[in-house]
Formats: structure tokens, sequence, C-alpha cells
């Protein structure tokens, strides 16, 4: 399944950008956010999040694999275990202007498996997209 979308950003993309990099300030804005450790470039966290009607409590690692501030484009490795299933995908996060703005863009190939591999994968998309609409948009206002 593919996850992609951008959000339009007022901020100064430079700012947004330096804000987006560092994982101690990034972290804050994870929906559902429990606990968490940062340690060099790997992120550590207990996520409480629903996916559906199911919830859940997910341990999440995310490793920033690449972090190019000249382009603004990250690769992000991550993977994620609970009782209701795994997940893991690359993730790519990337700012890009155009005449009309600035914009925040994301894209993902997630594998799921367990119990939340068996939703739909429409709903899995859409609470995905949620979650990183939310994340972006609270990085942009946090600037």
């Amino acid at each position: 399944m593919k996850i992609e979308g951008s959000e339009k950003i007022e901020a100064n993309p430079d700012k947004v950008w330096d804000y987006l990099s560092d994982p101690e300030k990034i972290i804050k804005c994870v929906p559902g956010v429990v606990e968490w450790n940062v340690s060099n470039n790997v992120i550590k966290a207990k996520i409480k999040q629903g996916i559906g009607f199911i919830k859940g409590t997910f341990d999440v690692t995310v490793s920033i694999e690449k972090n190019d501030q000249l382009k603004k484009e990250a690769l992000l490795s991550m993977q994620g275990t609970s009782n209701l299933g795994n997940f893991e995908s690359a993730v790519t996060i990337y700012i890009k202007s155009s005449d009309d703005g600035n914009y925040l863009g994301y894209s993902a190939d997630p594998k799921v498996s367990g119990m939340i591999g068996t939703i739909s994968s429409s709903i899995v998309a859409n609470t995905i997209k949620k979650i990183v609409r939310d994340m972006l948009q609270c990085a942009s206002k946090s600037v």
C-alpha cells in the first residue's frame, strides 16, 4: 500500500526543516507518544494509537538513514510491534517549493502484518495519513 501526501506550509522552509531534523523536537509532535528515547539518529518510542476500531500500544523504532539539509529530503526507516501486529516502512519526507508556496511532503510503502494486516488497507492508509498530517502540521506551527 503506497501512502503519500503533502501539506502546504506557511513557515520558513529552512526553519521547518531544522525542526524536523531534531529528533527531540519532532517526537513531541507525534500523536499518541507515551515515552521516547533518542540516541544518535535513532528514536525509540511507545505510541498509543488506534487503527480503525482496534487500539494498542506500539513499540516503534525510527532510524534516520539520510538527511539532506540542502535538498530538504530525508529517508527514515521505521519498524513497530504490538500485540495487534507489526509494521515496517521506509519513509521519505521532503520540502518542495512551487509557484503557489512551499509544501512538506511524504511517501511510504508500509508493510503490515498481524491483526492490523487484516484491516482494510484504506482504513490503515487513512489512519497513517492522519497521524503524519497531524505531526507535520504540529512541526510547521511549532517554528
